[in-house]
């Protein structure tokens, strides 16, 4: 009778252990998966940069761009008489679109393109698409890379007219498009680590 007790606390002792065990297990496996996740994608994308960052960028947004005419800009824009401040585009990432893009809106001025940006914000968003070129301008997103590199250049270098004081930007209809269609594996990446990336609801349409 003793040795039945015995036997029977040890079980229990067992049963306990093992529910404890399961318990924790399933509170855990959430949190292991979630780092994990993390892991994985952070693995992938150095993956991915060191892919790419031995290619100049300049050269692949000029493959991007290659004699773009105005009746095949990949992109729309809107134009809002809004009273911007203008400054000389100082970077080279969006050198060529902007440069095509402020021809076919017949505002150019001399050699120069101007947009709604300082030059210190110019940088900062320099650095972010050189950043996103890892994922954007690897070979197997080629084809998001011919529309998001336009539509980004326009987010965060919009076109400014100084005599003017018009404003030309991207369009919620071409974001919409992107990050729900053709990107939108690549735009939840770069949401995920905080691109920059608009809030397509904020931006203006088409006109």
């Amino acid at each position: 009778m003793c040795c039945s007790k015995k036997y029977s606390g040890t079980f229990e002792n067992i049963v306990l252990a093992i529910l404890l065990v399961v318990t924790v297990a399933l509170f855990s496996l959430p949190i292991i998966f979630y780092y994990i996740s993390d892991i994985f994608v952070s693995i992938s994308s150095t993956m991915i940069l060191d892919s790419t960052n031995n290619s100049n960028i300049s050269d692949i947004y000029n493959e991007t761009f290659p004699e773009i005419n105005c009746s095949t800009i990949p992109v729309q824009w809107s134009k809002v008489n809004a009273s911007l401040n203008c400054y000389e585009y100082a970077g080279s990432i969006c050198e060529a679109f902007l440069t095509q893009w402020s021809e076919c809106a017949a505002m150019r001025e001399g050699s120069s393109v101007h947009v709604g940006v300082t030059e210190e914000k110019q940088m900062k968003h320099e650095s972010t698409l050189k950043t996103l070129n890892g994922f954007i301008g690897s070979p197997i997103f080629k084809s998001c890379a011919k529309v998001a590199l336009p539509f980004l250049c326009q987010y965060m270098f919009p076109l400014s007219d100084c005599s003017t004081g018009t404003s030309y930007s991207a369009t919620r209809d071409d974001c919409i498009i992107i990050s729900e269609g053709v990107c939108a594996d690549v735009w939840d990446l770069g949401l995920k680590f905080d691109y920059d990336l608009p809030n397509c609801d904020e931006l203006p349409k088409a006109n």
